[in-house]
C-alpha cells in the first residue's frame, strides 16, 4: 500500500488546519480492511493528509454508528471508544509512534521500539511525555458531553489533527527539514473495542488482530 501526502502551498499559515480549498488538493485513503473478529459494524472511514514545513495535518471522516467516548485524559485507553489511529515510523530502526485518538480528540501516544508482546505490554516502549499532548492539536466535530452514552443511530463525525514535526524529531531525530521526496512507513486504523459493536479496520491490511505489526505498514510518500 502506498499513500502520497501532498504539500500545502507556501502561503499556508504553519500550524493552522487547512481550508476546504486546501483539503481539496489532498489524496484520500480508505480505512476499509476490516478484521473478521469484529461485529457487523462497517462504517465508511476515510483520511486525508497534507504537510508543510512545520508538520503533518490529518483529517479523518467517518459515517459511523454506535459512537461512544468515555476517555477524558491523555494516555487513557482511547481504543475502547470510537477511535482512529495513526502509526508512523519516520526513521528505520527506531521504532514507531502510535497516535490513538477517540472521536473527541483524547489521545494515547507511545513510542514503541520493540513490539514483541510481553503479557499485556511490549518488550520496549514508553508513554510519550505531556509535551506531545500539548503540541499535537486536535479538532473534533463531536462534543464529549453528547457521546458519553453510546449513540446507536447514524452519527457522522470528523477529527482534524496537527502533528508538528518537532514532536517526531524529539523522538526520532531530524525528520522534517527536507521531508519532500522521503518515504516513511505507517498505517491508519479505526477501532471501537468497548462499544456494543466493536470493529477493527486498517488502511494497509494486518494479517492478525493486532495493529502493532510494522511489517504490515504501508509506504507514506511525501510528494
Amino acid at each position: 500500500m502506498k499513500y502520497i501526502i501532498n504539500p500545502l502551498p507556501d502561503s499556508h499559515e504553519a500550524g493552522k488546519m487547512p481550508t476546504e480549498q486546501e483539503w481539496a488538493g489532498a489524496n484520500t485513503l480508505a480505512i476499509n480492511n476490516f478484521r473478521p473478529e469484529g461485529s457487523d459494524a462497517r462504517p465508511e472511514v476515510t483520511c486525508k493528509a497534507l504537510y508543510d514545513a512545520s508538520g503533518l495535518y490529518l483529517r479523518y471522516s467517518l459515517k459511523d454508528r454506535w459512537v461512544k467516548c468515555v476517555a477524558e485524559n491523555y494516555q487513557d485507553s482511547v481504543c475502547e471508544d470510537s477511535c482512529v489511529e495513526f502509526f508512523v515510523e519516520p526513521v528505520p530502526g527506531k521504532g514507531y509512534m502510535n497516535f490513538e485518538l477517540n472521536a473527541c480528540g483524547v489521545m494515547l501516544l507511545y513510542h514503541v521500539i520493540d513490539w514483541t508482546e510481553v503479557g499485556d505490554a511490549y518488550a520496549d516502549y514508553y508513554a510519550v511525555g505531556d509535551y506531545a499532548n500539548e503540541a499535537v492539536k486536535r479538532y473534533p466535530t463531536l462534543n464529549p458531553a453528547d457521546v458519553k452514552k453510546e449513540i446507536t443511530d447514524r452519527c457522522d463525525w470528523e477529527l482534524g489533527v496537527y502533528i508538528p514535526f518537532a514532536v517526531l524529531e524529539k523522538e526520532f531525530g531530524s525528520v522534517g527539514k527536507a521531508v519532500k521526496g522521503t518515504v516513511w512507513r505507517g498505517n491508519f486504523y479505526t477501532c471501537a473495542d468497548g462499544t456494543s459493536h466493536p470493529r477493527w479496520a486498517a488502511w494497509s491490511p494486518v494479517n492478525q488482530l493486532n495493529f502493532h505489526l510494522p511489517e504490515c505498514f504501508g509506504e507514506i510518500i511525501f510528494g
